[in-house]
């Protein structure tokens, strides 16, 4: 499995070295769309869609904490730690499972689809899996870390929608905001 990981990694951080044209696109992408979601959550303030925004605020909350939680209990090198890739982006050598990034990204982009809001959703998607690529290219991230990036945040999207919450909005409305 490791061997796998490790072909796959190689094959798309690889491409680093011969389509320079490409770098400077990929970092940004690595680095900076993940602004799209406090982008989207001001949206929702503004349009008072308190309900949204408390979905996806928490999804996304809920799949990054996770995230951490499992960083902080498992280690697991980066591939420029152990002396692999091209290093687009100087990152510390913190745990990479799983790609924090990409937990974000799929628990915004699941949240979207969850809440009905399909183009928003299927955009954000595309996004997210563009963010994981992103991460193996700039060096900072196996493939298996943008797997886990995905799991994350797709499960913990669905178990905030179900039993979590249902709890909140009960919560939102004990305090007088009408969400429901």
């Amino acid at each position: 499995m490791n061997n796998l990981n490790i072909m796959l990694f190689n094959a798309i951080n690889g491409l680093a070295k011969t389509h320079f044209d490409l770098n400077a696109f990929m970092i940004f992408v690595a680095k900076y769309l993940i602004i799209l979601i406090p982008i989207y959550l001001t949206y929702l303030l503004i349009k008072k869609d308190i309900k949204g925004f408390l979905f996806v605020g928490t999804s996304v909350l809920i799949a990054i904490t996770m995230g951490y939680i499992t960083k902080n209990v498992y280690y697991h090198p980066r591939p420029f730690v152990i002396g692999l890739g091209i290093d687009l982006v100087k990152d510390d050598a913190t745990s990479s499972f799983p790609s924090n990034h990409t937990t974000a990204m799929f628990a915004f982009a699941t949240s979207l689809l969850f809440e009905k809001r399909h183009i928003s959703g299927i955009f954000a998607l595309f996004v997210a899996l563009l963010v994981g690529i992103s991460r193996i290219y700039i060096g900072v991230h196996f493939p298996f870390d943008i797997l886990g990036g995905m799991l994350f945040g797709t499960t913990f999207t669905i178990f905030n929608f179900f039993l979590i919450f249902p709890y909140i909005e009960k919560f939102a409305h004990k305090l007088g905001f009408d969400i429901i």
